[in-house]
Formats: structure tokens, C-alpha cells, sequence
């Protein structure tokens, strides 16, 4: 059992889930990214790239680009991918 308020984003690697927790922790889940995107879409997490999920309440900075980049609270940067860009905006839109 995972409290989610604690997963800071989701990372796809082949066809588990390595999920990031901050202070260096990360479990690896034998689920596929597609699955725990149907399981937290509702609480507050939001596709950003094909690789990635991120916790909404985890997000600190959105910077445009082409498809953006955004920077979570663990310090750590990701790329928005230009496909999840649309996607991600109106969610963030909606959840703030």
C-alpha cells in the first residue's frame, strides 16, 4: 500500500512503474504506466509524456517551450511532451 499524496510522479519502464517518492525513493510496480493512469486520473495526477504521470499536487513551475518542461516539487525537471501539452494545460486549468 502507497500513500499517493507521497508519489511525487510516475516513470514508465517497459512494462513496469517506477514510482518516485522523493528522498530517493522509488518502487517498481509490474504495472504498465496506461494502468496507473486509469487508476489516479481522478486524484489530482495528469499524463505529461509518454514516460510519464505526474501528481498535481507535486508541481511547482510550468516553462513553455514547445512542448513545455515542468518542475516538480523534489527539484526535478521534466519535459512536457507536445502530444500531453493541450491535455496537461486544461488540466492544470481545472485543478488549481
Amino acid at each position: 500500500m502507497v500513500n499517493i499524496t507521497k508519489i511525487i510522479y510516475c516513470e514508465s519502464d517497459g512494462g513496469y512503474t517506477n514510482l518516485h517518492m522523493g528522498a530517493k525513493e522509488t518502487l517498481m510496480i509490474s504495472r504498465s504506466l496506461n494502468e496507473f493512469q486509469e487508476i489516479l486520473d481522478t486524484l489530482g495526477f495528469v499524463r505529461i509524456h509518454k514516460s510519464y504521470l505526474i501528481n498535481l499536487r507535486h508541481l511547482k513551475k510550468y516553462t513553455r517551450g514547445e512542448g513545455g518542461s515542468v518542475k516538480l516539487t523534489s527539484g526535478i525537471s521534466l519535459n512536457v511532451g507536445r502530444a500531453y501539452k493541450r491535455g496537461f494545460l486544461e488540466t492544470i486549468v481545472h485543478f488549481i
